[in-house]
């Protein structure tokens, strides 16, 4: 999906169930083995980070709760920014990597 502003990437660990109960609103890379999460850096869950229009990661990585609403707002501020009021999620979209 390309969007004009920075978009959030949670990346977390356990069932698609418990994630949805979480209330997140961004799309949620599930990493059971956390491969993915050693690749990218991540020390921990949930951590987060910025995607770029073009795909490539566009901030440092936020781990826990707090740090990870710090970089949501933070991405609704540069959107805000850029123009872009508000992009609409249809849901949350979970991506499983093994």
């Amino acid at each position: 999906m390309k969007t004009k502003g920075p978009r959030l990437v949670l990346v977390s660990t356990g069932t698609v169930d418990a994630n949805r109960a979480s209330g997140f609103r961004s799309p949620v890379l599930l990493d059971q083995s956390f491969a993915a999460g050693r690749a990218l850096g991540v020390t921990g869950t949930p951590s987060a980070v910025l995607v770029d229009a073009e795909g490539k990661i566009a901030s440092g990585i936020a781990v826990g709760g707090p740090s990870v609403l710090e970089l949501a707002e933070s991405a609704r501020l540069r959107r805000r920014a850029a123009g872009v009021d508000r992009e609409r999620s249809k849901g949350v979209e979970f991506v499983l990597a093994w």
